[in-house]
This record gives structure tokens, C-alpha cells and sequence, in this order.
């Protein structure tokens, strides 16, 4: 069984994009001193290039779920996200019995000529931050990242309000990346009514 949620929030820490689900009060604001996203209003902040040792990792781009709240995290793509620095990180989720539960969206570019989204997969991570202690499959955050660059969308582990904020953060950070995604996934990443699963290119 997935540990508990814990109630606590942590707010972030780190320059980057965090959007409030639901229009609360503080939606859409990014911080003070934040960055531009890396290459431009077209591109999503990604990690290695297409050569090297990290040349698969070429297009995707990572967004981390804290509550209703979502962030466009690049750090993530390392397992170096400012919740996940400093955890130890455990086999088995008893050992986290006041873990809160994180996501992180894995992001493929590369639909509509190259500039859309194509891919995005949620995985789950239950993290106690006074403990400094956390739990995630390890495995199965591999192979999230690897559907996602093959163009499945499957975020049935979020909830409405968690899809609502990871699209926002996207159209926030990204807006020609977004408005060039194929509709059916603007729906999915906007909390809209749709699957909770699916793979753009079964009718190809």
C-alpha cells in the first residue's frame, strides 16, 4: 500500500515556474529572478543534447507535482529536484509511513513538426522531507520516461486539479510549445475530460 499523504506543503525553492491548480489566488506567478526557460518561448527547459552519453534523454523535459501545485523542474530529469536532494532513499514504502506523494511528469517534445508535445507520463514518489527519507520505483521511472518519448500520454494518477496545473505550468512557461501540441493532448494536460491513457500514434 502507498504511504500516506502527509498535509504538509513545501513550497518551492528553486527558479522555476510553479502554477496553483484552480485559480487560487498566486496562479500563474513566477518568482522573482526566475530564468528564462531554456532556448527560447519554443522549447522547454531539456536535458543533454542528441549526442553524448545522454543523447536519448535528447527532448524531454520534466514537470514535478507537489499537491495541487506544478512546476516545471529540469533538475528532475537527474532525481535532483528540491524535494529529492539530500533524500535516502529506501526499497520498501513502509519506511516512509509520513511520506507526502510527488509526482513527476515526463514531457516529450517533438509532435507537429517538432514543436508540440507528443509524450507525457506521471510517476509517483512518496518523499517524508523532515525525515529526509523517500520512496520511489526506481525502474518504473525509467520506463515512464521511455513511454513518454514514444508518444504515450498516460496521467491516470493524477487527479483533475494535478492535470489542471501541470498543463498551466506548461502554457505559462512554454505557450508556442502548447499551442502547437495536438488538441486531444492539450485536453489531457488541461484536467479536461478524456482518458486517462492514451497513445497519440495508434492511429497513425
Amino acid at each position: 500500500m502507498a504511504p500516506p499523504m502527509d498535509p504538509r506543503t513545501d513550497r518551492p525553492d528553486e527558479p522555476g515556474l510553479a502554477v496553483q491548480a484552480g485559480g487560487r489566488e498566486g496562479s500563474g506567478r513566477v518568482p522573482a529572478g526566475a530564468a528564462p526557460a531554456a532556448g527560447g518561448p519554443m522549447r522547454l527547459p531539456l536535458v543533454g543534447s542528441r549526442t553524448g552519453s545522454h543523447s536519448h534523454m535528447g527532448g524531454l523535459a520534466a514537470i514535478l507535482v507537489d499537491g495541487d501545485r506544478a512546476e516545471v523542474a529540469p533538475a528532475a530529469l537527474h532525481a535532483k529536484s528540491r524535494v529529492e536532494q539530500g533524500v535516502r532513499w529506501v526499497d520498501d514504502p513502509a519506511q516512509v509511513p509520513a511520506g507526502r506523494q510527488y509526482w513527476v511528469v515526463w514531457i516529450a517534445q517533438g509532435g507537429a513538426g517538432g514543436r508540440g508535445i507528443r509524450g507525457a507520463v506521471a510517476s509517483p514518489m512518496w518523499i517524508d522531507r523532515q525525515a529526509m527519507v523517500g520512496y520511489k520505483h526506481l525502474a518504473g521511472h525509467v520506463n515512464d520516461m521511455s513511454r513518454a518519448m514514444k508518444g504515450v500520454v498516460d496521467l491516470s494518477g493524477l487527479t483533475a486539479a494535478q492535470r489542471r496545473a501541470v498543463g498551466e505550468a506548461i502554457r505559462a512557461r512554454a505557450p508556442q510549445v502548447w499551442a502547437a501540441t495536438d488538441p486531444a493532448i492539450r485536453a489531457q494536460l488541461g484536467g479536461e475530460a478524456a482518458d486517462g491513457a492514451a497513445d497519440p500514434g495508434d492511429g497513425a
